[in-house]
C-alpha cells in the first residue's frame, strides 16, 4: 500500500473513544470498517506550529483491553503496536493540519522507537475513565463479541482547540535519554 493510500484509508477511520483529552484529544482510538483498532497518539506540534503532530499505530483489542483495565501502561500499549497494513513498519508519524490533511508521514519500527523518547509516553500514565467521555463506549466495544462487527457510529474526531495550541509542555512524555 503506497504512503498516500494509506493515509486516505486513515482519514476514513471512525472516532471511538479518546481516553486521554485535555482541550483536545491526546489519545484517539479508531477503527476501521473490520473494527482494526489505531490508535492516534498526539506528540506536539511541528515546528512551525501549524499542524498538530501524531504518531499513528495498531494494536489488537485484547492489548486494548489490558489498557483499558490498567493491566499495562501507555508505553507498554504503545510497544503493543502491530506492523501497518503492507508498510511494514508498525509506526507512522504525521502532521495533521486544521483541514484534516496529513503531511511529512515517516514510518518507523518498534526497534526504532528507543531512538524517539521524546514521543513516547511515561510508563506511569495509565487509563483512567474520568479523563474519556467515551468511557461507556470504550467499555461497550471491548465487551462486544470478536465475532460480530461493530455497529458504533460514525462520529468526528475531536479536535483541539486554539487555546490547546498554546498550553505549555503537558508532561506526559518521557524525559529519558
Amino acid at each position: 500500500m503506497s504512503t498516500e493510500t494509506y493515509i486516505q484509508y486513515l482519514k476514513n477511520l471512525r472516532f471511538l473513544a479518546a481516553p486521554l483529552y485535555y482541550e483536545g484529544p491526546l489519545l484517539s482510538i479508531q477503527l476501521d470498517e473490520n473494527d482494526n483498532i489505531f490508535v492516534f497518539k498526539w506528540v506536539g506540534l511541528n515546528s512551525e506550529k501549524t499542524a498538530h503532530k501524531w504518531i499513528i499505530y495498531t494494536i489488537d483489542k485484547e492489548n486494548l483491553r489490558k489498557y483499558f483495565q490498567k493491566k499495562i501502561s501507555e508505553l507498554a500499549l504503545m510497544h503493543t503496536a502491530l506492523p501497518a497494513h503492507n508498510i511494514g513498519k508498525e509506526y507512522m508519524i504525521v502532521d495533521i493540519f486544521s483541514n484534516l490533511d496529513y503531511g511529512n508521514p515517516s514510518f518507523f519500527s518498534v526497534s526504532e522507537l528507543k531512538n524517539l523518547n521524546k514521543y513516547q509516553p511515561k510508563n506511569t500514565v495509565f487509563y483512567e475513565k474520568e479523563y474519556c467521555e467515551e468511557h461507556k463506549r470504550l467499555q461497550a466495544f471491548l465487551q462486544k463479541s470478536e465475532d460480530s462487527p461493530s455497529s458504533i457510529a460514525i462520529l468526528p474526531t475531536p479536535v483541539a482547540s486554539a487555546d490547546f495550541l498554546n498550553t505549555p509542555n503537558l508532561n506526559f512524555y518521557s524525559t529519558a535519554a
